[in-house]
């Protein structure tokens, strides 16, 4: 079909919309001084050459001609790096592709409980990985280093919506067509390109990207030394910002602008701490203190690297990788520190509200906090996300934690912990078919990502699905590396099964001293077997430790059991949770013991 070449549009505001979308605007003025210096030129050098006064006339008018045709191919078509291409209505780039079945459903978001599907806004942007140009060997964490810097600066410009690095980081190694991003994260722009390090210089090739047409809105490339890198990393995060905003506002410039610090070295320790944080063992979470710990000896000024010591401590306490007491007074004494130094900092206010409630039992102020933290005008996809799994669902908020978890998959909707926690909240409020799907979901996605074992494994034991559930805990056992969680819910369901023997052989490696074991999970195994009094024995040394596993006893489903003793009632007030409102209802009554 031939598409008109002028077609209505809703009123003036649409024709100078439709203008500006077919860049007519800019092809005028480039035009009108292209033909400004022709013309001045040629009144100069043509006299001298002893050219008429007529044939200067017959330049002038084919000038003036030449001015509405360059309108009109400016109108009908497009230069794309694919070539010259038909101009696209601004409606029709604008909406999102649907599907076929006449629903008008928007295919760009995933859809899932709670929230709506929606087209990609003008104002989401992704920034995936950039590419090591050349295979110029340039290190892998500074890489990543650079993106998720970029990211960061984008993130404080007000309206851009900027899709979090763990989400991004799944097209790490491709070279994903802009329509790919845009359809799998929901987004409407595209940052890419490409980092080559060679004889000290930092060169780095970044384009942005229209995700509807594919066409390229804007490209660059930077060269400088690298110890400027900071320098860099401003310049290429405000030419984006441009490209999409226009020019920035002197305030917002200078945060897009802004220093983590001013020593290079410092930054270099601050970016392999963080490379090896994402990594999320317990090998990789000690290494990254050391290297934290470097960056701050280096510059004792720099708020995001004593924010990382607190995320690291936090972490490992968080995971049951050791004994939370000294990890939590760490990971305070460094959170504070970092909001000294930075008081708007949102990573350490996060973590000092995690630490709050998961360590403090103070509720109340932890919800302050994090509602600072999810209240930031630069949005941190972790703040919600915590929100949502260490406050509002072990308080039974349920409907508050979706809502929370919606804004957290809108800003990192790829990354499998958005995923397991939709899953958690669906298990933790008792509606295990759905807790199953998600779970199931994840592990085909993810099958190398063992919390998601894990939690399908809980599932299918609560659904009575022994012979499962005990085959991927199983594989939650291998991947974690033998994690204590893993194995004690491994035992849960071989206590479940009648194999007393091998329930024993597991309690003995987990309370053999080698390594720490929150006593919450030998309770677990404990109710599996139906040993009332000894685990509640466990709680309570739980409770004199304050074992951060604490923090959802009184939503666990493994848990029930215990729900009519005086001294888990005892046990959960203490904790600070009110023991009317435990358990939770849920669409299914089906309980059977687990841990």
């Amino acid at each position: 079909m031939i598409r008109p070449l002028v077609r209505p549009f809703r009123g003036f505001t649409g024709w100078i919309r439709e203008l500006q979308h077919r860049r007519v605007f800019k092809v005028i003025a480039i035009y009108a001084a292209g033909a400004f210096v022709l013309l001045e030129a040629a009144s100069i050098v043509m006299p001298a050459l002893g050219f008429s006064d007529t044939l200067f006339r017959i330049l002038v008018i084919l000038t003036l001609l030449g001015a509405p045709l360059s309108v009109v191919l400016a109108w009908m078509f497009d230069i794309t790096p694919q070539g010259v291409v038909r101009g696209t209505p601004a409606e029709e780039v604008a909406e999102p592709p649907t599907d076929m079945s006449g629903s008008g459903r928007s295919l760009n978001a995933r859809e899932r409980p709670g929230v709506d599907s929606q087209a990609p806004d003008s104002g989401h942007l992704a920034v995936v990985p950039f590419s090591d140009l050349g295979g110029s060997g340039t290190d892998d964490y500074l890489i990543q280093g650079i993106t998720e810097d970029i990211i960061g600066r984008l993130a404080k410009v007000p309206h851009l919506r900027v899709i979090a690095p763990a989400s991004v980081m799944r097209f790490k190694g491709q070279d994903p067509a802009p329509r790919k991003v845009g359809e799998a994260l929901g987004v409407r722009h595209v940052v890419c390109g490409s980092v080559q390090e060679a004889g000290g210089r930092l060169r780095i090739r970044a384009n942005l990207a229209d995700t509807a047409t594919e066409h390229t809105l804007w490209a660059e490339s930077f060269d400088y030394e690298a110890e400027h890198l900071f320098e860099m990393e401003s310049d290429v995060a405000r030419q984006i910002a441009e490209a999409l905003e226009g020019t920035l506002a002197p305030a917002v410039a200078k945060e897009v602008e802004a220093r983590l610090t001013s020593n290079m070295r410092a930054y270099d320790a601050y970016l392999r701490g963080r490379y090896r944080w994402d990594q999320r063992t317990e090998r990789s979470l000690e290494r990254s203190l050391e290297l934290f710990g470097e960056a701050v000896s280096l510059d004792p000024g720099f708020a995001h690297a004593h924010a990382g010591i607190a995320d690291a401590h936090l972490v490992l306490a968080m995971y049951g990788a050791r004994p939370p007491g000294e990890d939590m007074e760490k990971a305070r004494n460094a959170a504070l520190r970092a909001l000294e130094i930075q008081p708007d900092l949102v990573e350490a206010k996060t973590t000092l509200a995690c630490l709050t409630g998961q360590y403090d039992w103070n509720w109340e102020e932890a919800e302050r906090l994090f509602l600072e933290a999810t209240g930031s005008r630069i949005p941190y996809p972790t703040a919600f996300r915590w929100y949502a799994l260490n406050l509002l669902m072990p308080l039974g908020r349920m409907d508050d934690a979706r809502e929370a978890l919606a804004t957290n998959w809108e800003l990192d909707p790829l990354s499998p912990v958005t995923l397991l926690s939709e899953g958690a909240v669906a298990f933790y409020s008792r509606d295990f078919e759905a807790a199953k799907d998600i779970c199931q979901e994840l592990v085909t996605k993810e099958p190398a990502f063992a919390v998601g074992h894990l939690f399908l494994g809980r599932v299918l034991r609560q659904l009575g699905d022994l012979p499962e559930a005990e085959r991927v805990l199983r594989a939650a056992v291998s991947l974690s590396g033998n994690n204590a969680e893993s194995r004690a819910a491994l035992a849960c369901v071989l206590g479940a099964s009648g194999r007393n023997e091998e329930v024993d052989a597991i309690v003995s490696e987990l309370t053999s001293g080698k390594a720490y074991v929150s006593p919450a999970l030998l309770a677990g195994i404990e109710i599996g077997r139906g040993r009332v009094e000894e685990a509640l024995s466990h709680l309570e040394a739980a409770v004199e430790i304050r074992a951060t596993d604490l923090a959802w006893v009184g939503q666990r489903p493994g848990f029930d059991p215990l729900r009519a003793e005086p001294r888990f009632k005892a046990l959960i007030e203490r904790i600070g949770f009110c023991s009317s409102l435990w358990p939770p209802k849920g669409p299914t009554d089906q309980s059977p013991p687990e841990a």
